[in-house]
């Protein structure tokens, strides 16, 4: 049972010491947003603001194991950023902010949508990342 631990730890360990970057971005959503709000933000971000916060968010490839309508599946929020409306197509999803990594994220330029900025930021190793609020 040692080795097994000891040999999670070492797999799992980068990613976990990668992931405490986001602390000080997960300690702001936790004290200047309402419970259950929702957060839309990449995939690794989707599964620990859960964990990290009181809020939801908008997609995880985990709702993949719920049954849900083939309609639901096409909005990700790699799929929402390339909609020709996004404002619109957002507001089916009651997304109220957004959390971007701007150097995980580049692409995804939410700048372009004018958006008022809650909280910008620095995260560990000058990466830095906004929190939006998706004005609906």
């Amino acid at each position: 049972a040692t080795f097994i631990q000891y040999s999670s730890y070492m797999n799992n360990a980068p990613q976990a010491s990668e992931d405490q970057r986001y602390v000080a971005a997960f300690s702001w959503i936790e004290e200047n947003t309402p419970k259950d709000s929702v957060v839309m933000a990449n995939e690794r971000l989707s599964r620990l603001i859960p964990i990290f916060t009181k809020n939801n968010v908008m997609w995880t490839l985990g709702a993949l194991n719920y049954l849900m309508p083939p309609e639901r599946v096409r909005f990700t929020p790699e799929n929402l950023l390339q909609s020709n409306d996004f404002l619109r197509d957002i507001k089916q999803y009651r997304v109220d902010y957004i959390l971007w990594d701007q150097r995980t994220d580049p692409a995804w330029d939410i700048g372009r949508f004018h958006l008022p900025v809650l909280y910008s930021g620095w995260l560990a190793h000058n990466i830095r990342f906004s929190l939006l609020v998706c004005v609906i």
